[in-house]
């Protein structure tokens, strides 16, 4: 993702943030609500951008919070969870600025289930800055801190490639199926990134491998979580993985959008992006007490 030339930056007193009580929505409903897994301590509030929009400001507004039962686009008491509207915005190199959310509405005249939209706008003593850095996910500001990743690609050419055999190494290694049609096929590295300035250093990883047929290409994509905490890879261990398969155009791709530290003590939260070619959908993937779990899954926008 391209960075920002350097630029003097004007001296600016943050904003305080006052957390804002969470209003569920009224549901006409008998039955106890399924409570949500999201992670509390990330706000009430996450925001994604919406594709085709090159310049940042157009939203995905989901309030994941909210019981499992509540409507995709539910907006019910959206304005208390929304409190003072400033988010800050994060991508895979880190924080990406903050912005203010300044107007939301319903989606309409669409026959999938969709999100509500919204549009941000610069913060006052912002405004100057008309198009926010690229970022992949916005928070209400005050409540996480980044994780920065630095990408295989960007890696000098020794240090990508040995992180590359690294991951095919322990992918291999993983037990599978006897019968799938992938056995023995070796991986290839689509994506990786590691992290910097973190206790317990660990890496990201997506391999895929293939099976070439004319009429029925099939396509099976494994995502790891490595731990790294030791400076020799031959002592690193996947921690974490989940393994997808099908046809070559139906499987699902999941790429890393970010990663916080959240909570008090503080945890390691990775937000996941999974898009199968008609729809999208989010996933929470937690460190806590050492251990990797997938925490929450938003709902599917699209068909």
């Amino acid at each position: 993702m391209p960075g920002c030339r350097d630029q003097p930056v004007p001296e600016v007193r943050e904003p305080d943030v006052v957390p804002v009580p969470i209003e569920l929505a009224p549901m006409d409903s008998s039955v106890p609500l399924t409570p949500s897994s999201y992670d509390a301590d990330l706000g009430p509030l996450l925001l994604l951008p919406q594709l085709g929009d090159g310049t940042g400001t157009s939203v995905s507004v989901l309030s994941p919070l909210l019981p499992l039962e509540a409507p995709i686009d539910d907006t019910a008491g959206i304005g208390r969870r929304i409190g003072d509207g400033v988010v800050t915005l994060y991508g895979r190199e880190g924080v990406r600025g903050e912005r203010v959310l300044a107007q939301i509405q319903l989606t309409s005249g669409s026959a999938c289930p969709s999100w509500p939209t919204g549009r941000l706008s610069p913060r006052i003593q912002d405004s100057a800055a008309s198009t926010p850095r690229p970022w992949l996910v916005a928070l209400r500001s005050g409540r996480a801190d980044a994780v920065p990743l630095d990408s295989i690609e960007r890696m000098p050419a020794r240090d990508s490639a040995l992180l590359a055999a690294t991951l095919a190494r322990l992918a291999s290694g993983l037990a599978e199926d006897s019968t799938s049609p992938f056995r023995g096929l070796p991986f290839r590295v689509t994506r990786a990134f590691r992290t910097s300035g973190v206790v317990e250093p660990f890496v990201l990883g997506e391999m895929v491998r293939r099976v070439p047929q004319e009429d029925r290409p099939l396509e099976e994509r494994l995502f790891v979580v490595v731990s790294a905490s030791s400076a020799d890879a031959t002592g690193w261990r996947i921690a974490w993985h989940e393994r997808v398969s099908g046809r070559e155009e139906e499987v699902i791709a999941t790429e890393p959008l970010a990663v916080v530290q959240v909570g008090a003590p503080r945890h390691v939260v990775v937000f996941l992006g999974r898009d199968d070619g008609t729809g999208t959908a989010l996933a929470l993937l937690e460190r806590l007490n050492g251990r990797w779990r997938v925490r929450w899954e938003s709902p599917v926008s699209g068909c």
